[in-house]
């Protein structure tokens, strides 16, 4: 006669299962967001590298700030004009992927092939420096020379500025700096108080706490 399992021999397999599939599932997780790190970081490095090609066709000058307000850092374009992390896709043709964070969740700054730069929707997942202001028109309106910024300044971070809007298993952010190095920032409670700060409207009035955060950031 064929033996059967009993009742508390199956009982036993399910809860050995279970605690089998509760150690690996956070171990693939954690497999999966390392694999997305690299990519974000070799994304960033990609924008580091033609955040260069344009300074060298544009006597020295970087792209890279904001329009109006330092915490509008992600916008592409502004009336039908790159600006920005916008004029780093003439260099890759015109596409918008090395733009974004892979482990980004918040809807509204995850890549969409559908949309080039110009649209006025695309929203990237990278804070940039508050160095270049673009006036409404798309137009700068300062001049900033690679040669004079100092090479350990983070010029890129994968965040936008609001505590909610965190990717990489709410754990860090990968950053770059004038001089192409990345590094890989733990959140903490000084970067975490900064990000609340900035979360809500946006305001000029915050301009010198995202300031503040990012001489933090650049400091670590």
């Amino acid at each position: 006669m064929k033996q059967q399992f009993t009742l508390l021999e199956l009982l036993t397999i399910c809860v050995i299962m279970g605690l089998l599939i509760s150690m690996i599932v956070p171990s693939l997780n954690r497999a999966r967001e390392m694999s997305k790190r690299a990519v974000c970081l070799s994304n960033m490095k990609q924008m580091s590298a033609t955040s260069n090609l344009y300074a060298t066709n544009n006597n020295g000058m970087t792209p890279i700030g904001y329009r109006s307000i330092y915490q509008l850092n992600y916008k592409c374009s502004r009336n039908q004009t790159l600006i920005n992390q916008g004029l780093l896709t003439a260099y890759a043709d015109f596409s918008c992927e090395f733009l974004y964070c892979p482990s980004q969740h918040k809807s509204g700054h995850q890549y969409d092939p559908s949309k080039g730069p110009l649209d006025s929707s695309i929203r990237t997942a990278r804070s940039s420096a508050p160095l270049v202001k673009y006036n409404g028109s798309g137009e700068p309106t300062n001049s900033v020379y690679y040669s004079q910024l100092d090479p350990t300044y983070s010029i890129l971070a994968d965040l936008v500025s609001s505590s909610s809007q965190r990717g990489h298993l709410d754990e860090g952010i990968n950053t770059i700096k004038v001089g192409g190095q990345g590094k890989w920032i733990r959140f903490d409670a000084t970067l975490d108080g900064y990000l609340d700060g900035l979360s809500g409207s946006f305001s000029s009035s915050k301009n010198g706490l995202f300031d503040t955060m990012w001489n933090y950031i650049s400091d670590k």
